[in-house]
């Protein structure tokens, strides 16, 4: 687990902190588990050392920039998954789910040891990590997925809360209706494969002087960047900060805007949309499953 992904440190420290509060009267116990530590120790020293010699990759890939509005959307992921687009109501369904989750940490606690491990397995690394990301952010959604289990736990033990199993019933089929939505949308609209990112980026050397590059979505950076290289410079857009950068641009001023996957992120399309509506559209080139236009700001 500890070669497959740093963030699984947060399991171990989890572990540790649960045996020495539940246990630390129990010489024997301590003194076993304190070996069984020295031992993974000397086992994980290899890639310690790479770690300390700062020569992985990018092991916070995808890090998000720590805010109310980075959590909330995390939040939405989890419990909608990458189809998340497909509900237009998100914060109706986002509240029945915390509603769910609080009732779930509510006594009575028949099992508190369980109920204690649980707390610390999913609150913990989530609270560290949000701690340690005051800087440079370490936070990601998809590196989280490791603690869910115990989210679902919790989910779980507030919908038994319920007397009325007509009322279980009733959750239990709302909650797999939605996971069958969100999967059968994500499944129907892959767009986020097969992409012929090396004609795209190409095109882009070929054609852009000075001009600003915008790409949409924020993460399809990172297919870009593999063919850039770094040549041109470029910013990221999301569907909050189209209108705070784009109108941010002089009169006159022409610009590049890259968009891809805006059929998961936003089937309403509101990116072009708004593009056609705000700007002059100089040129557009369609690649399968992305669009690049050249954009002009209107001269009042």
């Amino acid at each position: 687990m500890l070669y497959t992904h740093i963030f699984s440190a947060f399991v171990v420290l989890v572990e540790n902190l649960y045996v020495i509060t539940t246990s630390f009267k129990n010489k024997k116990l301590l003194k076993r588990w304190v070996i069984a530590q020295f031992i993974i120790l000397i086992f994980i020293s290899p890639w310690l050392y790479v770690i300390i010699q700062s020569r992985t990759p990018e092991v916070y890939q995808g890090a998000q920039k720590v805010s109310l509005i980075s959590l909330a959307y995390t939040f939405l992921e989890v419990n909608l998954g990458a189809g998340r687009s497909v509900f237009r109501n998100k914060a109706l369904i986002a509240i029945v789910f915390i509603f769910l989750s609080i009732i779930g940490l509510l006594p009575p606690w028949d099992k508190k040891r369980e109920l204690f491990l649980l707390i610390l397995y999913l609150f913990v690394p989530i609270l560290l990590l949000l701690f340690l990301s005051l800087g440079k952010s370490f936070f990601s959604a998809r590196y989280i997925s490791i603690f869910i289990p115990g989210y679902l736990i919790l989910l779980s033990r507030g919908i038994r809360r319920f007397k009325y199993y007509s009322l279980i019933l009733l959750l239990l089929i709302g909650i797999l209706g939605v996971y069958f939505l969100s999967l059968n949308y994500y499944y129907s609209n892959l767009a986020n494969l097969n992409r012929p990112w090396r004609e795209a980026v190409r095109y882009i050397h070929e054609n852009v002087a000075s001009e600003k590059v915008f790409i949409f979505a924020p993460y399809m950076w990172r297919p870009f960047e593999y063919y850039n290289r770094g040549k041109i410079n470029y910013e990221t857009l999301s569907i909050s900060q189209l209108e705070s950068k784009l109108f941010n641009l002089s009169q006159g001023e022409k610009f590049w805007v890259i968009i891809a996957n805006e059929g998961v992120e936003d089937p309403e399309g509101k990116p072009l949309r708004f593009l056609e509506s705000k700007f002059i559209l100089l040129r557009e080139v369609k690649y399968y499953r992305i669009v690049i236009k050249q954009c002009k700001v209107p001269e009042s």
